[in-house]
């Protein structure tokens, strides 16, 4: 028989032991880490997709409905392979003029389902400082994503993501909607 003191000197099974204490440990901040992980993806892909339409509809001098819906159908394929839902996704596309007085108003506007696009002659107010000059447009797309992690392990609510991006037509003083309302 062994005598008690070898017992605690058997040192057999320690690593099991430390692994089982040290395991949940890991295995909780891998999840957090994959989880943040396709939170920033989410953000960046946000973040591309506002960049993108801004691009696409600055480049002309004029433009009309339909183009817009494709514009805003380009949506969903740039998000993948995030769901890109009505419910996850909203688009807004504007174009801000400032008249010869400086006053920033809406000269269109166009969404996507589920989002409320601006209303025409509407002053926009929340604009960053100095960004138009006189008789000037702006093509603004915003943007608003909500992210649901898929694990949901450690981060288990939605997050929000908005984003809004200024570009400058790049044929025209602006970009004018042959028959937007």
């Amino acid at each position: 028989m062994r005598r008690p003191t070898s017992f605690f000197r058997d040192r057999r099974g320690v690593a099991a032991v430390e692994f089982a204490l040290i395991a949940p440990l890991m295995i909780a901040l891998y999840f957090g880490l994959a989880e943040l992980t396709m939170g920033m993806m989410a953000e960046r892909r946000a973040s591309h997709l506002a960049s993108t339409l801004a691009d696409l509809v600055a480049q002309d001098a004029q433009t009309d409905e339909a183009t817009l819906d494709q514009v805003l159908a380009a949506g969903a394929p740039i998000m993948e392979p995030l769901p890109a839902t009505t419910t996850d996704l909203k688009i807004v596309i504007t174009s801000v003029v400032a008249d010869e007085d400086g006053d920033v108003a809406v000269a269109w506007s166009r969404a996507s389902s589920g989002a409320q696009a601006r209303t025409k002659g509407a002053s926009v107010d929340d604009l960053p400082a100095d960004l138009l000059a006189e008789n000037e447009g702006l093509v603004m797309a915003e943007v608003e994503y909500k992210y649901t992690p898929v694990i949901g392990y450690v981060i288990d609510e939605t997050m929000t993501f908005s984003e809004r991006f200024y570009l400058r037509p790049r044929q025209a003083a602006q970009v004018v909607c042959t028959d937007c309302d």
